[in-house]
C-alpha cells in the first residue's frame, strides 16, 4: 500500500473558498487502476492560516506514479491551480509506505472528499492489524470491515487466513466462469451501497464480445458483465456459525463487481458437489 500526503495551510478566511475547490471538483480518480480512497482533514487554526491534510491511498507506489503521468492528473491541474490563492505558502507532498501492525486514528473517510473537523494532533493509537481484525471476526461482511478501516472490499479479502482466501488473476475470469457453468444452481449476488440483488439459478455459458462477458440462456441468471474491469478474482470460504462459500470478483479500485456463492440444500446446508468443485478450483489458483 501507498499514501500520498499533502499539507495546505490555508488563509485565515480562505478556508471556506478552499473546501468549496474539493467539494465541487471535478474527480476522475474512481477511473484510476490501484486507487482505493481519498481524505481531506481539517485540522488545527493558528494565527494566520488553518491547518488542512489531504492523502489518497493506492494499493502500490507504482499505481500511484502511473496516476501522475496520467491524462486524469492532467485535468486535476486546474483545481490545483485554484488552490494555491487560498494557501499562505506552497503544499507539500510526502509519499509513506504501508507498514504493518499499527494503523493511524480513523479521523475521515470519503471516496468523494468528505470534510471532517478534527484534531490532527491527536497521536497514533494502536489497533489490530487489518488481517488479525479480519481473523477475529469471521462472520463479518468485507464491506464493513473495509468502511472500518478506510481501505477497499478486496483489501479486507486479501487480508484473509490462506484458509479463508485465495486470489486469482482476472486474466482466469473465462475459465472461472465456464467451471461455475457446471456446478448447477448457484446464488448470484451484487453488493453494493446501494443494492444487494440476489438471483438463484444456473450460470448459463457465456460468450466474450467488445469487453464483455454475455450470458443468455433459460435460466433467471443473464445479461451483460464488464470482464475487462475484472481484476483480481477470490475464493472466499469463511464464517462464523455457518460457513460460506463463494467466488468474488474485483475491478480495479478494490470493489466487488459481483459474488458468485455455492449453493445450498433445504436444509440450509452446503452442497457436497458444488463444495467439491469450488475447492478443486480454488486448489488450482492456490
Amino acid at each position: 500500500m501507498f499514501i500520498a500526503m499533502n499539507r495546505f495551510k490555508v488563509l485565515k478566511g480562505s478556508e471556506h473558498d478552499f473546501e468549496q475547490i474539493w467539494l465541487t471538483r471535478d474527480s476522475h480518480l474512481n477511473e484510476v487502476p490501484g486507487f482505493i480512497v481519498f481524505h481531506l482533514l481539517k485540522g488545527p487554526e493558528r494565527e494566520d492560516h488553518v491547518l488542512y491534510s489531504s492523502h489518497t491511498m493506492w494499493r502500490s507506489h507504482a499505481d500511484f506514479e502511473a496516476w501522475t503521468k496520467s491524462e486524469q492528473f492532467r485535468q486535476s491541474a486546474r483545481t490545483r491551480r485554484r488552490q494555491q490563492a487560498a494557501l499562505s505558502r506552497p503544499s507539500r507532498l510526502r509519499g509513506l509506505h504501508g507498514a504493518a501492525g499499527v494503523e493511524g486514528r480513523r479521523l475521515c473517510a470519503s471516496r468523494r472528499g468528505g470534510i471532517g473537523a478534527v484534531d490532527m494532533s491527536s497521536t497514533v493509537e494502536d489497533r489490530p492489524s487489518l488481517a488479525a481484525r479480519v481473523a477475529a471476526s469471521p462472520g463479518e461482511l468485507p464491506e464493513q470491515i473495509a468502511r472500518e478501516y478506510g481501505v477497499s472490499t478486496f483489501e479486507v479479502v486479501r487480508s484473509l487466513p490462506s484458509e479463508q482466501g485465495t486470489i486469482a488473476p482476472g486474466e482466469a475470469f473465462a475459465d472461472i466462469m465456464q467451471d461455475i457453468t457446471t456446478w448447477g444452481e448457484i446464488l448470484f449476488l451484487i453488493h453494493n451501497a446501494d443494492i444487494v440483488l440476489e438471483c438463484t439459478g444456473r450460470l448459463p455459458p457465456g460468450s466474450f464480445a467488445h469487453g464483455y462477458f454475455n450470458i443468455h440462456g433459460e435460466s433467471p441468471i443473464g445479461g451483460h458483465l464488464k470482464a475487462d474491469n475484472c481484476k483480481s478474482i477470490a475464493f472466499v470460504a469463511r464464517g462464523a456459525k455457518r460457513i460460506s462459500m463463494s467466488v468474488q470478483f474485483f475491478n480495479a479500485a478494490g470493489d466487488a463487481m459481483f459474488k458468485i456463492f455455492v449453493g445450498r440444500d433445504a436444509a440450509r446446508e452446503l452442497l457436497p458437489d458444488q463444495v467439491a468443485r469450488f475447492e478443486a478450483l480454488r486448489s488450482r489458483y492456490a
